[in-house]
């Protein structure tokens, strides 16, 4: 991403008032659902607040490539919107649309997160954050100040804070909380997708006695999915393939609770070795210089080669 061009953008629109701000409430899978009269001068303060922390955040920290397994501390992750969003016409088209009826009251309670865009000079950023619904709070009394008294808040409430989960700019998306991504466009797809594929390529290599339960026990962990997600983005499955042979020492050495069937081929009987599996064929596993440990890799990028 040009953060250098983002960096003037969001210059540009906390000092120029030449642009227009839109607000919106959507529900994850449903699209925006609410988009409320908000003045002029209060979405500008939510600008004003929101610009000045990811100002901050893309001055201190490192930007990095999506890594489905999350990312070390200090680096935030971009990706292509294309890659979230395969089709972003269709995409559009489902989620700009309001579905609340005016009829009855609004329930905040359906809204999931909020988008903020701001256009100005052609250009669009868009800003994503997660709903805070803040339901212990709506179960209870909400009070204000009135002439030095405590009242009851009649009304409903909402509150947007400071944070930004995520931010899209010249279509490509720069993310501040990596489970955002799943939460808010729904990327677990994405996930299962790449699991097949790496499955797939398992299966042509012949090296489970039963791929089949071992790719049904893949489908139904999440974690896992996200594991094969990082394994195919950093092109693992050919080193591990090459590798194959050392496959049986590492298990002894390692302690680990793999075997294999008397053909010579991994046999999968646990879920429990799922992880193992996954850090062979990651190349995660590591042995320390100095004291002779063994150990994980949790992050690609915490050992250097």
């Amino acid at each position: 991403m040009n953060t250098e061009s983002l960096q003037a953008y969001l210059e540009e629109i906390t000092t120029n008032q030449s642009h227009t701000i839109d607000i919106s409430f959507a529900r994850k899978n449903h699209g925006i659902i609410n988009s409320p009269s908000i003045s002029r001068d209060l979405k500008q303060q939510i600008v004003d607040m929101l610009t000045e922390d990811v100002r901050k955040q893309i001055s201190k920290n490192e930007i990095v490539d999506y890594q489905a397994v999350g990312v070390l501390d200090g680096e935030i992750e971009q990706i292509k919107v294309s890659d979230v969003i395969p089709d972003k016409e269709e995409q559009l088209e489902r989620v700009f649309v309001i579905n609340i009826s005016d009829e009855k009251k609004f329930d905040w309670g359906n809204v999931d997160y909020y988008v903020i865009e701001i256009e100005a000079q052609g250009k669009v950023l868009k800003l994503y954050r997660q709903f805070q619904k803040m339901k212990r709070l709506r179960k209870g009394i909400m009070l204000q100040t009135f002439s030095d008294e405590l009242v009851r808040m009649d009304s409903d409430f909402i509150a947007i804070d400071e944070t930004v989960d995520i931010l899209e700019w010249e279509e490509e998306l720069l993310i501040f909380n990596h489970i955002a991504l799943e939460r808010i466009f729904g990327y677990r797809d994405l996930f299962e997708k790449k699991t097949k594929e790496a499955i797939g390529i398992i299966k042509n290599k012949d090296i489970f006695e039963n791929i089949e339960e071992f790719q049904e026990a893949c489908m139904r962990d999440g974690r896992i999915q996200k594991r094969f997600t990082n394994i195919m983005q950093n092109e693992r499955l050919p080193l591990f393939f090459k590798n194959l042979n050392k496959v049986p020492k590492l298990i002894k050495d390692l302690n680990l609770h793999l075997e294999f069937s008397d053909s010579g081929k991994l046999l999968y009987t646990d879920r429990k070795q799922l992880y193992e599996i996954t850090n062979l064929m990651n190349d995660a596993y590591f042995r320390s210089l100095l004291a002779d440990r063994i150990g994980v890799a949790k992050l690609e990028g915490v050992l250097e080669e």
